[in-house]
């Protein structure tokens, strides 16, 4: 749509027949998100959205990081705010206290991070219509309506059906971000010089029928056939056969490995597995982290990184 009118009255007409959709909104209709640093970590965030008010800041939401420390979560001296895109929006940047709070406001980055809605991915559950789908069991409702309210032993991607939680960042079916849709090797096709050569004919292959006009070559039956291959061409000492007594293994017989060399086989290859699968995960977020752009980005890639690790010692 071109204009925001038609816009509002097209997702009007698609909620009033329920039909799913997902779109995204204006940007003069977004608001304008900052960073908040410094404040302390138990001051509520009420009190710092009644004080940006009072400094004449149109303040919407104001929301505090959190860390998750295994079974728990420690809230962190972060806020982020999300303040009206106009002229007194604006102004949050320059706002040098908080309370009588010495604070430091920073532009917010988005990062590289594919945005996860509640329901399916790319955009935000404001501006999603599909029918919802559980990250942890891939029922037909929410996350916050699962019956399942602690971690599950034994969870369900709704995107690849795998056993794991479906905002898991080495999913299969995970979509790709820019970066690494960038660093993926171009397929070649290859061209006419680069085919290669017709399989050679068999046995079991017909050739085509002889043309009119092509003469047919049939053998003489006097030929004789070729000699054997002479034994012991070159003189070489007659290797004996080993004889084995009674009861003995011959020693050129394959034995089946036992039980214990299975079970050491099978262990060494789940290690090696999930080392490389550590591996892998940890490749991709030191690559994440060397491309922020600033200290918050890389702050939030050290927390996917750490919850990532611990869904992966949890699941595997």
């Amino acid at each position: 749509m071109k204009t925001p009118t038609g816009y509002r009255l097209a997702v009007a007409l698609l909620r009033s027949n329920g039909i799913q959709y997902s779109t995204y909104g204006f940007k003069e209709n977004n608001p304008i998100k900052a960073v908040v640093r410094n404040i302390p970590s138990d001051i509520p965030t009420e009190e710092i959205k009644q004080d940006l008010i009072d400094q004449g800041i149109p303040t919407q939401n104001v929301h505090q990081l959190k860390k998750s420390d295994w079974k728990k979560k420690v809230p962190l001296p972060i806020f982020f705010i999300n303040v009206d895109r106009n002229d007194g929006g604006k102004k949050i940047f320059q706002v040098t206290e908080i309370l009588n709070i010495k604070v430091q406001v920073e532009t917010y980055h988005k990062g590289d991070n594919i945005t996860q809605c509640h329901k399916c991915y790319g955009h935000s559950q404001n501006h999603c219509n599909n029918n919802p789908r559980c990250v942890k069991c891939a029922g037909p409702h929410l996350t916050k309506d699962c019956l399942h309210k602690t971690r599950m032993l034994t969870p369900k991607c709704a995107l690849c059906s795998g056993p794991h939680t479906a905002n898991f960042r080495l999913c299969p079916k995970r979509p790709l971000t820019a970066s690494q849709r960038d660093q993926r090797p171009e397929q070649v096709t290859p061209s006419a010089a680069q085919q290669p050569p017709p399989a050679p004919l068999t046995t079991q292959q017909t050739p085509p029928p002889p043309s009119a006009t092509q003469q047919t070559f049939t053998p003489p039956t006097s030929v004789n056939p070729p000699a054997p291959p002479l034994r012991n061409a070159w003189n070489r000492p007659a290797r004996h056969p080993t004889t084995n007594t009674p009861g003995q293994t011959p020693q050129l017989q394959n034995n089946p490995p036992s039980s214990d060399q299975a079970c050491n086989t099978s262990t060494q290859s789940t290690s090696t597995f999930d080392i490389k699968h550590l591996f892998t995960m940890l490749k991709t977020y030191w690559q994440r982290f060397k491309q922020a752009k600033d200290m918050m980005s890389k702050l939030d890639i050290g927390f996917e990184a750490v919850q990532e690790f611990i869904t992966l010692i949890s699941y595997e």
